[in-house]
């Protein structure tokens, strides 16, 4: 926690792994236990903080 970086970076970071590992443009899914986190919280931190939320969470 006191080293994180901002939602906007890690979003950014992450698309770049997903990038740089080849994984971006294949299929792939997002495992979470539940739509909570991808669905709910994710995309409502994102519009209070107005970052576009990557469509491969959705």
């Amino acid at each position: 926690v006191d080293r994180g970086v901002p939602l906007s970076e890690a979003l950014l970071m992450h698309d770049k792994w997903l990038e740089d590992n080849g994984i971006k443009h294949t299929n792939f899914a997002v495992v979470t236990w539940s739509n909570w986190d991808c669905r709910v919280m994710l995309e409502s931190e994102c519009r209070f903080k107005r970052i576009r939320k990557p469509p491969y969470f959705n």
